[in-house]
């Protein structure tokens, strides 16, 4: 079929492979009659079931709940994207507008979804390269050669992750510790420790190794984070709102060194 051909045929209708609604009768998604199905289904979990057509198993899925509400949550309008969100607040433009932005700037290189999802890749690789003989040795020359460093590993600001000791206790009490991917991670810190290198093992690596676990592939897991800082983002944006307007982190004229053009009369 033709180009033409294929505009032709989708001008006035739409093939899903997800789903669609008739309009006072019901809703159909992934094959699933929505009011028949859904109704006491956790809302991760449909996300999940939304992003990658499978369903979680009942020890995943509470992995997945605890992640997202104790590790992608900080209500700290300091950080980057939570920035966006008070900005909104203080100058009173609206939630919606705000974590839209927030969620936009959260794709960034080393923050947020994409990190997590190269972690992901980097993960699924080194199986393959260890398949084939690799040592970890190997595997890092390669690695840092192809992106410089290592994703799922070091951390910007502070060299400790607080989140993973809480997250790996988590993954402990629900019997998902030692799965492979789970424990290449760990392992492969351990190398990297034992090389007196100060990189340790970052939240979105052992999330990215959980989600390794779970079969899924780094698009997938860059459509379940497209959502998991909004909780923190809708907190910052209502703590700056209930302020008077215009006080988040201020600054003075006298604090800008300009050296432009001289002040103009229009």
């Amino acid at each position: 079929m033709s180009t033409v051909d294929k505009l032709r045929d989708a001008e006035k209708k739409w093939v899903s492979s997800v789903g669609g609604t008739v309009p006072g009768e019901g809703a159909v998604f992934r094959g699933c009659d929505m009011f028949k199905t859904f109704g006491e289904w956790n809302w991760l979990g449909m996300f999940y079931f939304s992003s990658t057509g499978r369903k979680l198993s009942v020890n995943s899925e509470k992995f997945f709940n605890g992640i997202y509400s104790m590790c992608f949550s900080y209500p700290d309008s300091r950080i980057w994207n939570n920035g966006v969100t008070a900005l909104a607040g203080t100058v009173r433009s609206t939630a919606q507008l705000g974590i839209c932005a927030a969620s936009a700037v959260s794709e960034a290189e080393f923050y947020g979804g994409p990190p997590v999802m190269k972690a992901l890749d980097f993960f699924l690789r080194a199986k393959d390269l260890m398949g084939e003989g690799m040592s970890l040795a190997e595997i890092e020359l390669e690695e840092k050669d192809k992106n410089k460093f290592i994703y799922g590993y070091g951390r910007p600001v502070v060299s400790k992750d607080e989140r993973v000791i809480p997250t790996l206790m988590l993954l402990k009490e629900l019997d998902l510790y030692d799965r492979p991917f789970v424990q290449f991670a760990l392992k492969f810190e351990e190398f990297l420790k034992q090389k007196n290198e100060d990189i340790g093992l970052n939240i979105g690596g052992l999330f990215a190794a959980f989600c390794a676990d779970e079969g899924m592939t780094p698009k997938e897991l860059y459509y379940m984070m497209s959502v998991c800082f909004s909780v923190g983002m809708v907190a910052c944006y209502i703590d700056v709102l209930e302020k008077e307007e215009g006080l988040f982190f201020p600054s003075q004229c006298s604090a800008i060194s300009y050296s432009g053009n001289e002040k103009r009369t229009w």
